[in-house]
C-alpha cells in the first residue's frame, strides 16, 4: 500500500457511508480501504509526475473524516463546488493551492486528476476537464508512482 508519516485518526464504514451519502456518489474500493487504513494524513513518498510541461509536484497530504474543515474531504468538495465537474473529488493537496482529484463517475472513474488552480476559468464558464491532468488509471497505481522527495534527503543528510 503506502507509508504514512501521519493520519487523521481512526474512522468506521458508516461515516465513509455517511460521506458517499454527502457526496451522491460511491468511492471505488481501492481509496475507501485507504481512508478506513489511514483516513488521510501524510504519506513518507510525496513526488509525483505530472507530466513533460508541468515536471514533478509534492502532495502536502491527502484529506480525510475528520472535524477539522480544513482537511476534511466534505468540506473540501463543498469548497470546490463549481470550480470543477461535479463528480471530481479533491482527496489531496499540494503546497501551491491545486489538489489531487479522483473521478467518481462516468467513463473515467477511478481515475486520479492534478488539478491546475492557475488555468481554472474565472469568467462564469462551466468547469470541465481543461484544467485536469491525468495522473493514474486508478487510485492504487497513483499511490504506486509516488516517490521520496530526494530535497527532504538531501537536508537531512546536510544536518
Amino acid at each position: 500500500m503506502i507509508d504514512m508519516l501521519d493520519s487523521l485518526g481512526e474512522i468506521h464504514p458508516q461515516q465513509i457511508d455517511a460521506l458517499e451519502k454527502t457526496l451522491g456518489y460511491s468511492l471505488p474500493a481501492s481509496y475507501r480501504n485507504f481512508l478506513l487504513r489511514y483516513n488521510g494524513g501524510e504519506p513518507a513518498d510525496t513526488v509525483f509526475f505530472i507530466d513533460d510541461e508541468e515536471g514533478e509536484d509534492v502532495i502536502g497530504g491527502f484529506y480525510g473524516i475528520c472535524h477539522e474543515d480544513v482537511d476534511n474531504l466534505a468540506s473540501i468538495y463543498a469548497i470546490c463546488s463549481g470550480r470543477m465537474p461535479k463528480h471530481v473529488l479533491p482527496i489531496a493537496f499540494d503546497p501551491f493551492g491545486n489538489q489531487i482529484c479522483l473521478s467518481l463517475a462516468g467513463d473515467d472513474t477511478g481515475n486520479v486528476y492534478f488539478w491546475d488552480h492557475e488555468r481554472e476559468y474565472l469568467d462564469g464558464r462551466a468547469p470541465d476537464y481543461h484544467n485536469l491532468i491525468l495522473l493514474a488509471d486508478s487510485f492504487d497505481a497513483f499511490l504506486a508512482s509516488l516517490r521520496p522527495d530526494d530535497d527532504d534527503e538531501e537536508e537531512e543528510s546536510e544536518l
